[in-house]
C-alpha cells in the first residue's frame, strides 16, 4: 500500500511539474499545445475569427498518405483504398492587412468499388443498385481558401472578404462508366 501510494504521490509531483514547466518555457512550436492548436483552426473559418489571433506570421504543412484494405466492409465501400494528402496552410500579416489561405489536394485510388457512383461521397445516399459490378476509382480533390481582413479602426472595426474553391474529379473503369466534375465557388464579403 506504501509503494502505491509513493507511487502516486510521484506521478503527481511529476505531472504538476511538466505542466508549470510547460507554460514557462518559450516554443517555437504553437501546435505543441493542443488548445492553441484548436483556436488556430478556428481563426481560419472567418475574417472575424481571423483578427482574434495574437500571431503576425504562421504556416503549417502536412504530407500523408492512408491505405486500407480488407473485406470487411459496407457494400459501397471499396476493398482497397489508397489515398494521397497534401496540406498548407498559411497566414501573414502586413500592416493593417492580414491575409489567411489553405490549400488541400487530395488524390485516391480505390479497387474493387460497386454500387457507388459518386464523386463527392454522401451517406445519405449511399447506394447505386445498378453499379453492382465492383471496379477501380480514381478521386482528386482540390480545396482552396483564402481570407483577407482589413483593421479600419484598431481592434474595433474590421473589413473583409473570403473566397472558396473546391473541385472535385471521379472516374471509374468499368461500366457503367461514370466521369464526374464537380466545383463550388464561394466569394463573402
Amino acid at each position: 500500500m506504501k509503494f502505491i501510494s509513493t507511487f502516486l504521490i510521484t506521478i503527481v509531483f511529476i505531472s504538476g511539474f511538466h505542466v508549470s514547466y510547460a507554460q514557462k518555457v518559450k516554443t517555437d512550436s504553437l501546435f505543441f499545445y493542443p488548445l492553441e492548436n484548436n483556436n488556430l483552426e478556428a481563426g481560419f473559418k472567418s475574417v472575424t475569427n481571423l483578427h482574434g489571433l495574437p500571431y503576425n506570421s504562421i504556416g503549417i504543412t502536412q504530407l500523408s498518405s492512408n491505405f486500407r484494405k480488407g473485406a470487411y466492409r459496407q457494400g459501397f465501400e471499396a476493398y482497397q483504398t489508397l489515398d494521397a494528402n497534401f496540406y498548407t496552410q498559411g497566414l501573414k500579416q502586413i500592416g493593417r492587412f492580414k491575409v489567411a489561405g489553405s490549400l488541400q489536394i487530395t488524390k485516391g485510388w480505390e479497387d474493387s468499388l460497386a454500387f457507388n457512383l459518386q464523386g463527392v461521397y454522401n451517406d445519405a445516399q449511399p447506394y447505386f443498385f445498378y453499379a453492382g459490378k465492383a471496379g477501380t476509382f480514381e478521386r482528386q480533390n482540390y480545396d482552396i481558401k483564402a481570407l483577407l481582413s482589413y483593421e479600419v479602426i484598431k481592434n474595433r472595426l474590421f473589413i473583409g472578404a473570403s473566397i472558396g474553391y473546391q473541385n472535385n474529379w471521379t472516374t471509374r473503369s468499368v461500366d457503367p462508366r461514370v466521369d464526374v466534375k464537380q466545383f463550388t465557388y464561394n466569394l463573402n464579403p
